[in-house]
């Protein structure tokens, strides 16, 4: 059977390799190189191809090359991914200032979000994590007082802060376990864009490659 396709979207984790860095250093460097200024998450999205340091991604490609497809596909971190998809959520979409959260199983995520751009973020081990811990983390990002070696002596990949944020306007969350922000005591809201939890970095995608083509 043929397919057509206009568009091929994929995200992967990938902390990205250099021999010379351990896999947290690494990932939370290209992190800081991409986020020196405020920027829009779906610029976290690439066209291909690639970097050749984000060795999962370029497996992507190759696999999509042997299968004959020539569409340049767009690639992305499924963190960011997840990031894009809650903010749009329609109860984001109305927020100038908020945080977003998305609790996996593995990796717990947070960026704070005010003017539609990324002012910082932190992303730990779940299971690193409990309820206490994870609202310090969250209003340490807000107010700008949170720290890489703070985050990375704890065990986690890093932070990193550019300008604090004027309030929580409300926190989304999203993850497999999500529920760890219902003992935090801040104002959450289960991230639902298109009305399916299970689709947020889907349309995270989709919003990205609307973005991206746009550019």
């Amino acid at each position: 059977m043929n397919v057509d396709f206009d568009i091929i979207a994929i995200a992967v984790q990938d902390h990205g390799y250099n021999k010379n860095m351990s896999d947290r250093d690494f990932r939370f460097e290209k992190i800081r190189e991409k986020l020196a200024e405020p920027i829009e998450p779906y610029m976290f999205g690439f066209i291909s191809p690639v970097p050749e340091y984000y060795s999962r991604m370029k497996a992507v490609e190759s696999s999509l090359e042997k299968e004959g497809l020539t569409l340049k596909p767009i690639i992305m971190d499924t963190k960011f991914a997840s990031i894009c998809g809650m903010c749009n959520d329609d109860i984001a979409k109305d927020l100038e200032s908020y945080i977003v959260v998305d609790i996996g199983n593995g990796h717990t995520i947070a960026a704070s979000i005010e003017n539609g751009k990324i002012q910082g973020l932190f992303e730990h081990h779940t299971r690193q994590l409990d309820s206490l811990k994870l609202k310090k983390y969250i209003d340490k990002l807000a107010n700008g007082k949170i720290t890489n070696d703070e985050i990375y002596n704890d065990g986690g990949h890093g932070a990193h802060v550019i300008n604090p944020i004027s309030k929580i306007d409300k926190v989304i969350v999203t993850g497999p376990n999500r529920n760890l922000i219902e003992k935090t005591e801040l104002d959450y809201h289960y991230a639902c864009p298109g009305g399916d939890v299970m689709m947020t970095s889907t349309i995270g995608l989709i919003k990205t490659v609307e973005y991206l083509i746009k550019c």
